[in-house]
């Protein structure tokens, strides 16, 4: 909802007057109805809009109904507060936990009267056992499940241990307090602990996840990070050179194999340059600034020296090669303000021009790559934006690219 509430917000400073009192009378129904679908939320039923207090039945994207007034509506997203699902103050309160309980579990709830989320307890039912009991809301949110299935002891053809005796080498005896295989159901969703027989990593997970979903260990599957995938575990010398000054958090806190970038340190150059930590760790990526040519130097140099915003192997969402890959321009140069796309550079060396056997390999390999520069040159001239091929045998690179970023007024 961040972003949605950002474009209202800036939506209601547009109209905030010098004593900063929002004339929501001014609002026609229209207006009004807009205002509740900027922030993601779709208006449900009859809705006439008399003034700011005007009642309005809405519904979010998950599903959960309320009551609120525009002015209503209007104080809680200029403060960033939440608006609860579950509340004395919504009529709709009820429904919300009914829509919760069919999304999350497996339990109906018979109570027809809200008494809050602490406390009081609810009338459920068990949609296994068909059996009745009581709970209060916010121990159900925690976890808690049917009492009769919890305890109950199941059959033998259906027992967790008969059909699935594999996973006992993985059962944590210990922090499921001496409880057994043989006392759960095959497809419950009763959380318990299990052991990793690869990684030893303990976590708790849900039986009807490992026997029905047939999901493992997260770390091993590297959905959270534990010494078995852990950047400064595996890869140390990588994550010496981490930007320390620049990133959130450091190589203890991110695996190996994400797609995320961050910033690191070139222990050569000593620049700071931003990759993702997949392309450091197995693509054998390093310091853009080490890997270029001269010539590509000089023109990092000058855009840097000339505190120009911008980056490098810079590529298009719709632009593609014929093997479905990204096609990348060297440079891309951007508005300072908007960060809009303002001009495009490219360094060609002689392999742009000339086969070159051991570059190229086949001259079907040249005639391709001279296809992909052309792609890039129609792109560009399509889009409207300035675009210059720099040749390597220009030795006056400074000069040439001066002129270009003048004449599409980029610097003065």
């Amino acid at each position: 909802m961040a972003l949605t509430t950002a474009r209202y917000l800036l939506y209601l400073k547009l109209r905030e007057k010098e004593s900063e009192v929002f004339m929501y009378s001014v609002y026609t129904e229209d207006q009004a109805k807009d205002i509740f679908n900027l922030c993601g939320y779709e208006i449900i039923g009859d809705f006439h809009y008399l003034n700011c207090h005007s009642l309005a039945n809405i519904k979010d994207k998950n599903g959960y109904l309320y009551e609120k007034s525009l002015a209503r509506f209007n104080r809680i997203i200029k403060t960033q507060s939440e608006i609860s699902p579950f509340h004395d103050s919504n009529p709709f309160s009820i429904k919300n936990m009914q829509t919760w309980l069919s999304k999350n579990t497996h339990l109906t709830l018979l109570s027809t009267e809200y008494k809050g989320i602490r406390h009081r307890k609810y009338v459920f039912k068990c949609n296994d056992c068909n059996k009745t009991f009581e709970a209060r809301w916010d121990a159900i949110v925690r976890g808690q499940h049917c009492i009769y299935c919890y305890f109950r002891k199941p059959e033998k053809t259906g027992s967790l241990l008969e059909n699935f005796p594999e996973l006992m080498d993985e059962w944590d005896f210990d922090k499921n307090m001496g409880r057994g295989m043989s006392e759960f159901f095959v497809k419950s969703n009763v959380k318990v602990w299990w052991l990793c027989k690869n990684c030893g990593h303990s976590y708790y997970s849900a039986i009807s996840k490992r026997t029905v979903r047939k999901q493992g260990c997260p770390a091993c599957g590297r959905r959270v990070v534990s010494d078995l995938n852990r950047l400064s575990v595996l890869y140390p010398l990588i994550s010496s050179e981490w930007d320390y000054n620049k990133n959130i958090g450091s190589p203890e806190d991110y695996s190996f194999g994400v797609r995320i970038k961050v910033w690191w340190v070139c222990p050569i150059c000593n620049i700071s340059y931003e990759r993702n930590i997949v392309d450091r760790t197995r693509g054998n990526h390093s310091c853009y600034y080490c890997g270029m040519s001269a010539g590509e130097r000089a023109i990092f140099d000058l855009l840097k020296n000339e505190n120009i915003k911008f980056d490098i192997e810079y590529h298009f969402d719709d632009l593609r090669s014929d093997l479905d890959e990204y096609l990348r321009y060297d440079f891309v140069v951007f508005v300072e303000t908007t960060n809009k796309v303002a001009a495009l550079i490219e360094y060609d060396h002689l392999q742009h021009e000339e086969f070159i056997p051991f570059f190229h390999k086949t001259i079907d390999n040249f005639n391709k790559a001279m296809q992909r520069d052309e792609l890039k040159n129609i792109y560009a001239s399509k889009n409207n934006i300035p675009m210059i091929r720099i040749d390597f045998r220009d030795n006056n690179i400074g000069n040439t690219l001066n002129n270009f970023l003048r004449e599409n007024h980029i610097i003065l």
